[in-house]
């Protein structure tokens, strides 16, 4: 345990000290407050709510269940890109002769991944929070923030092995960072994360009902808008994207959908733990 630990922080530290494999990894967020700010923060004005306290806290919680979502993929895909680093620049080698088990080393970067990844996400959702009280002198509550950080954890543990299956593929940092700007692009399009599924053609929707992102976005969405929900109509939640996302023309519960997520993450670590002891052997 002691020596997972020390490859787990020697992880984390290293991705910490990269100001700009730092940065990189939040462009994708930051692309995503673009996005709302410049485009589409003129649909919120005709919201249907009671007062401005109730309007912004919709806004708030809509676009925080965004970038928690997108925050869980490109972070996760960002910090495991130490591995691919190591790879390239040979310090894996290193690392490889000492005595030290390879599982421990495949190991400690899945668990600096999802550690690093959780810590970040978090400390978005709890500024997030910050911003309420300030602008609006209101607060979620602690069962309702309890919630949220409980479904962010297990975010995390469907995203984490997704990404690092995703890395296991790449031995380069300059294929990593093109396939870390496909992905961040593509995932928040398809799932409906940078715009309303409503505003997406029907192709793009029935891929999003595939995809366990666009649920997780959902999901957490209603959690962050609350009471808020309560005053709009069918219409406006449809409008929003904040209507039932049909999965194989079914409404599936959510439930469902995350075990199904969950399962389809542990197979895939599985494969990806296999993967990237095969390329340390080799």
């Amino acid at each position: 345990m002691r020596e997972i630990y020390i490859l787990t922080k020697r992880n984390v530290l290293n991705y910490l000290r990269d100001k700009a494999s730092v940065f990189f990894s939040f462009l994708s967020i930051i692309i995503l407050l673009g996005i709302y700010i410049l485009f589409l923060k003129n649909i919120f004005n005709d919201l249907p709510l009671a007062n401005e306290v109730e309007k912004n806290t919709f806004i708030l919680g809509y676009i925080m269940g965004g970038l928690i979502v997108v925050g869980t993929i490109t972070l996760s895909l960002g910090i495991i890109g130490n591995y691919v680093y190591d790879i390239a620049t040979k310090k894996l080698n290193g690392l490889l002769v000492s005595p030290t088990s390879r599982y421990k080393l495949t190991l400690s970067y899945y668990l600096s991944t999802m550690i690093l990844t959780l810590v970040l996400v978090l400390i978005m959702f709890f500024l997030s929070v910050l911003y309420l009280v300030i602008s609006t002198g209101t607060c979620y509550s602690f069962l309702q923030i309890l919630e949220v950080v409980g479904i962010i954890i297990l975010y995390v543990l469907i995203s984490t092995p997704i990404m690092v299956f995703i890395a296991s593929f790449v031995n380069s940092t300059n294929a990593f960072g093109g396939v870390s700007s496909i992905v961040g692009t593509l995932i928040g399009f398809v799932s409906g994360i940078y715009f309303p599924l409503s505003m997406l053609d029907p192709f793009t929707k029935n891929l999003a009902g595939i995809l366990p992102f666009s649920h997780m976005a959902l999901h957490l969405r209603k959690l962050l808008c609350g009471d808020t929900l309560i005053g709009l109509s069918e219409e406006a939640l449809d409008s929003f994207g904040m209507g039932d996302i049909i999965l194989f023309g079914a409404n599936v519960p959510i439930y469902i959908i995350f075990i199904v997520a969950l399962a389809i993450s542990c197979v895939l670590f599985f494969i990806s733990y296999l993967r990237m002891n095969k390329k340390q052997v080799s």
